[in-house]
């Protein structure tokens, strides 16, 4: 294709197009998917026969004007059945840190923002882009890029683009869409020690042209982008109602807790033009069943937890749940990691370590190297990563509560008295603390028991059985701890 000439008329268009001041030159080039500009040799342009585009940028120059800076298109993608322009680019400008750039989606010559993007920028150069997916006809759409200078006082009402991409999807009407989508799960359960963390999801999304012949929906690890699961789903009859494709009880199960998951939907088919190939659709993020790990990491296949550290005169009793399947594998010693737990004292010297296997959930400890004050953790025998951690305590002080009469509630402390600050109780008339009645502290105790006195609390009296929210305070070797929990306490 030849470069366009750009007549007087065209010019002023494109000076009200980018909101530029006359003086400033514009380099503008017209391409379709068959033609290449010299200029635009190297951006990489991923677009149908049909859909037509202009790239339209302002040579940047220096001379202290801070509006402009310069942009350098990368790449150029639609995606007909998402109605999607995706875009990337460099830029540079030396006026970045007082900046902020937008990227604005909007009719040809139409200076009402459809969409819009912002950012900052960390430096004189970066890249960027973006994605816009707001046509809803068959019309000529642009997208601007500029600036707002954030110490300008007198700011336009307009960003003055330096660059812009013009577009038009001439086969809209005529192209099969989609409509509604939905992606959701039946909600994290609570973690459970008899099953593995799962998801259950459900798809569905309008297909009146029945478009869509597969879907595919896959399961990453969300922080490293990793493949976990992929499910396939060709679309029959059966998977359709009406209007819609839909897809239930999409199961992925035997997951790893404390783990950020992905779900990511394609789907492949024919516009009613062309076909596509495995589209990204829709996503979501979701986190497993938790369990405090105290800032330890968890990977899907390689995880390990303590639960508990309990302590007789002979032994220790280290609990702990743990998997590891071999496919983490350390970049250090190119071999699947081991689990390895640690016993260390208040001064972080090591008493004890050995293998944890995943298979079992106990370890048991000889007492001697194990003592109120440690702390146990598992780690990885590399030792660059720590999986959980779990400090030695002393048990909190055990406590019994009872109604001796009518309103007369007496509490035992059955052992650990001589370490106990206070307990304070809050009374309810049901498991709920908005339903508090009243409370009381007891901060002395006769060998043991104190005794409470709420005969005259009608509220209490004429119930058959009140609850009781205790607070403990005592002391351990690691300092003050505090106790709670809930008590049913029949009145009689």
């Amino acid at each position: 294709m030849k470069k366009a000439l750009i007549s007087v008329l065209s010019i002023l268009s494109l000076f009200l197009l980018l909101g530029c001041d006359f003086g400033k030159t514009t380099t503008t080039t017209t391409m379709t998917s068959t033609t290449t500009e010299d200029e635009y040799s190297e951006v990489d342009i991923s677009v149908p026969d049909y859909f037509s585009y202009q790239l339209t940028t302002i040579p940047y120059v220096d001379d202290g004007y801070d509006k402009l800076f310069n942009v350098e298109f990368l790449s150029l993608s639609f995606t007909p059945i998402k109605n999607q322009v995706c875009f990337t680019y460099n830029l540079e400008d030396s006026d970045y840190a007082h900046a902020t750039y937008y990227m604005i989606l909007q009719k040809k010559n139409v200076m009402l923002p459809l969409q819009q993007q912002s950012f900052a920028m960390s430096s004189k150069d970066g890249s960027n882009g973006g994605c816009f997916t707001a046509m809803s006809e068959e019309t000529a759409y642009e997208i601007i890029i500029g600036k707002v200078d954030r110490d300008d006082l007198n700011p336009s009402t307009y960003i003055e683009g330096v660059a812009s991409i013009e577009f038009t999807d001439t086969f809209y009407d005529e192209r099969l869409k989609l409509g509604t989508m939905s992606l959701t799960h039946d909600g994290v359960e609570e973690y459970t020690f008899d099953s593995a963390p799962f998801f259950n999801y459900d798809f569905s999304v309008m297909d009146s042209g029945e478009s869509i012949d597969v879907v595919t929906v896959m399961l990453y690890e969300n922080i490293f982008d990793t493949l976990v699961e992929s499910k396939t789903f060709e679309i029959t009859i059966s998977q359709r109602s009406g209007d819609y494709v839909m897809l239930n009880d999409i199961l992925f199960d035997d997951l790893s807790p404390n783990i950020d998951y992905k779900i990511k939907v394609y789907i492949s088919g024919n516009d009613g033009f062309d076909d596509y190939s495995n589209i990204y659709f829709a996503g979501q993020t979701i986190t497993s069943s938790r369990i405090t790990n105290n800032g330890g990491v968890s990977f899907d296949g390689l995880y390990a937890e303590i639960l508990d550290v309990s302590l007789d005169e002979n032994q220790a009793i280290v609990t702990y749940i743990a998997k590891n399947d071999g496919s983490i594998v350390s970049s250090l010693t190119n071999q699947p990691y081991t689990l390895i737990l640690k016993i260390f004292d208040s001064q972080d010297n090591e008493k004890y370590s050995t293998l944890v296997d995943a298979l079992e959930d106990s370890i048991t400890v000889p007492i001697e190297y194990v003592d109120y004050g440690d702390y146990a953790k598992i780690i990885s025998n590399t030792g660059d990563m720590m999986f959980t951690s779990w400090d030695v305590l002393e048990p909190a002080p055990e406590i019994k509560l009872s109604s001796i009469s009518s309103g007369m509630f007496s509490i035992q402390v059955l052992s650990g008295i001589e370490r106990v600050n206070f307990i304070s109780l809050d009374i309810c008339t049901s498991q709920n603390l908005e339903n508090y009645i009243t409370g009381v502290g007891a901060e002395e105790f006769i060998s043991g028991f104190a005794y409470f006195d709420f005969r005259s609390n009608y509220d209490i009296i004429n119930r058959s059985s009140v609850y009781m929210f205790y607070n403990i305070s005592y002391e351990t070797t690691n300092g003050t701890m505090f106790a709670q929990g809930w008590l049913r306490v029949y009145v009689f």
